[in-house]
């Protein structure tokens, strides 16, 4: 399927503008690409995202770059990312952890922006607004 820019327009969430660079997601399901834009794969594939654009990401596996449902696949975020945390639960989380781990977790009091909580030495925890 061909798709227009004007189909593909959109803003993409601020978790994916942030952490694109190193986005992969597992595939679900086989899929079978019906038009020269889409990539095809099968489960248990990793494929690198590039993109976000509606209900397809922009992909890559190997070589090949094109189009993925974004049903057919899971994305794996990175352990240290916890987007709809508050700070309280994340200060509550990284209090059994030793000094050094973190958690970045979407802002809630700037929208769209990140927020940085780290496992700290003389205090339990120190929070920050992380910085782009």
């Amino acid at each position: 399927m061909v798709r227009s820019r004007a189909s593909i327009k959109g803003r993409s969430p601020a978790w994916f503008r942030a952490s694109r660079r190193n986005m992969e997601a597992v595939a679900k399901f086989d899929f079978t690409a019906s038009g020269e834009d889409e990539l095809s794969f099968h489960t248990g594939d990793i494929l690198k995202i590039l993109s976000n654009q509606e209900e397809w990401f922009k992909a890559e596996l190997g070589s090949q770059e094109g189009y993925v449902p974004k049903n057919f696949i899971e994305i794996q975020f990175p352990e240290w990312f916890h987007e709809g945390l508050s700070r309280h639960q994340a200060e509550n989380l990284l209090m059994g952890k030793e000094v050094g781990f973190f958690i970045i977790r979407a802002s809630q009091s700037s929208p769209g922006d990140f927020s940085i909580s780290v496992r700290y030495w003389p205090f339990p925890t120190q929070t920050a607004k992380a910085m782009r």
